[in-house]
């Protein structure tokens, strides 16, 4: 499993995404499987089928409803975490406002 925790300094109404799994010399667009899950306050609001290497990126979009933080993780689809290099693409969250962030100029803690 993997996780990252994002914690805003506003509150936010949507966050947006593509995920996929990592097209690269060991994946080779065929390899790995994972669940992709968005947690806002402790609860699941979005939860992917199990995604392939072979599968074609699946875009995201979660209402965040002014929460400041919430968690993304990707699960292992209980094949083992060979190839498993799961990617959330163009990553975003916008904020109340209409403000767009983008989760890799984010700022790390």
């Amino acid at each position: 499993m993997s996780q990252i925790a994002v914690r805003l300094r506003r509150p936010a109404k949507l966050f947006e995404a593509q995920v996929v799994i990592d097209n690269n010399y060991d994946s080779q667009s065929q390899r790995g499987s994972v669940v992709f899950v968005v947690e806002v306050a402790g609860k699941a609001a979005f939860r992917s089928d199990v995604r392939h290497g072979s599968d074609k990126p699946l875009p995201v979009h979660v209402e965040l409803h002014g929460a400041a933080a919430f968690v993304l993780r990707v699960f292992d689809a209980a094949e083992g975490p060979a190839y498993d290099q799961a990617d959330w693409a163009n990553a975003a969250v916008v904020l109340n406002g209409d403000q767009r962030l983008w989760l890799d100029g984010m700022q790390h803690s």
